[in-house]
């Protein structure tokens, strides 16, 4: 660790292409001791190195740490049969059917469970990815590995806590999973879950594009044969999420949003990200924004109810095109 804060001090400025591709790539070698010839090295070496550009040299250290303390379960398997087979090798208790229809996903390392008592015992566990590599093409491989690493990323810091004495959070970006003890029984509630999940897909959108950087490196002739793998052309193409995705790609594109909330995503300062939005949009309406994406993701909702949300989404994301003497007053 102290090596890593070592290199940064003396670089000072961010990292060009060819020290952030340097200093991944020893940290991969050192993980995986170069002998893993059928895991992708290379795949998670420029996956790596385009988060560390993308986020610059101030990450490094907690990308050092999410990566040495991670597992990574990629296989030519079934979703479902990585999944278990880790289950039984680790004794782990985590398994939902809904996850299985995804391409991948990820685990943070903390766990909240209540005793019938009603005690909560919080559970630490080594963070994963789970991949299958079965009907994916090398693009849609390095995008779900991005995206998920991304997630744990911003899962590390300030990433738990309790409200009080029977109520407890998880954080992992902007998505926070509460849960609580009353009358006998566990209650959950999920907040910002679908907004996290979109700026996620527009965050690794945002990185792929350093990809292509690499090919300025000098080292490890791998390296060369897995960038010519890749389509350049729709390398950086949204992945997953696409109906919200498409109604938050204006906003995205057009604010200083996305520059904003880079570190406050990491470091659990969700307040900063809240006051950014607002001040973008001129109005306090950050909650009614993101609570209508999740929304959105609701089996339950009406047709008119579904329309109802996006044109909200849509009109409040367009708020940043107004003029300074514009006051909102309209209530949502």
């Amino acid at each position: 660790m102290l090596r890593i804060i070592h290199v940064i001090i003396i670089l000072g400025d961010d990292m060009n292409i060819q020290e952030s591709f340097d200093a991944i790539l020893s940290m991969v070698f050192k993980k995986y001791n170069n002998m893993l010839s059928d895991f992708p090295v290379d795949m998670i070496a420029v996956s790596l190195t385009s988060i560390l550009n993308y986020y610059g040299d101030w990450i490094l250290p907690i990308l050092h740490d999410v990566f040495f303390e991670s597992k990574f379960l990629i296989a030519e398997l079934p979703l479902k049969e990585i999944i278990r087979n880790e289950q039984e090798k680790e004794s782990s208790s985590f398994f939902e059917e809904t996850f299985l229809d995804c391409p991948a996903f990820s685990t943070s390392n903390c766990f909240y469970y209540f005793e019938k008592d009603g005690t909560c015992v919080l559970e630490k566990e080594m963070p994963k990815i789970f991949c299958s590599t079965i009907g994916k093409n090398p693009n849609e491989l390095l995008n779900i590995y991005t995206h998920e690493f991304n997630h744990l990323l911003k899962s590390k810091l300030k990433n738990h806590g309790k409200f009080n004495d029977s109520s407890y959070w998880l954080r992992s970006g902007l998505h926070f999973f509460i849960s609580y003890f009353q009358d006998g029984y566990v209650y959950e509630v999920q907040q910002y879950e679908i907004l996290d999940e979109v700026i996620n897909v527009f965050q690794t959108s945002d990185i792929m594009k350093e990809v292509k950087q690499l090919e300025n490196v000098s080292d490890f002739s791998f390296l060369w044969q897995y960038l010519k793998s890749l389509d350049y052309d729709s390398l950086d193409d949204p992945y997953g999420y696409t109906l919200e995705a498409t109604i938050l790609d204006d906003f995205w594109k057009k604010t200083q949003f996305k520059e904003q909330i880079k570190k406050p995503l990491i470091f659990g300062n969700i307040s900063t990200i809240e006051n950014g939005f607002n001040h973008i949009v001129k109005s306090d309406l950050f909650s009614s924004f993101a609570d209508c994406f999740d929304e959105i993701e609701n089996s339950l909702m009406t047709e008119e109810n579904f329309k109802n949300t996006i044109k909200i989404i849509k009109d409040i994301s367009k708020f940043y095109q107004l003029n300074e003497s514009f006051s909102y007053k309209k209530k949502i």
